[in-house]
């Protein structure tokens, strides 16, 4: 599948289904780009505030010696994942 994710699931009466998804990733430099649209409601849901907070990890990345990216994983236009990572080369 080159667009989606496929998931299976129980269909009533006993039978599967199978579900197709599609699924982008919007890539972010937290030093340069605006917090995500729906990242607010994305973080409360993991409820670690602190750790998920956009302006901690601007301020994080400022400081970082090599480059911190955020990518936000979206379904159907909702953020559904995410991970931070740096950058170190080689």
């Amino acid at each position: 599948m080159d667009e989606g994710a496929r998931r299976q699931g129980d269909r009533p009466g006993g039978g599967r289904r199978t579900v197709l998804t599609r699924v982008t990733v919007e890539v972010a430099d937290p030093r340069h780009d605006p917090e995500p649209d729906g990242w607010r409601e994305l973080a409360g849901s993991a409820r670690r505030r602190a750790v998920w907070s956009y302006d901690l990890l601007r301020t994080a990345a400022w400081a970082s010696r090599h480059p911190v990216l955020l990518a936000v994983a979206r379904e159907a236009g909702r953020p559904v994942a995410a991970v931070s990572a740096v950058l170190a080369g080689p």
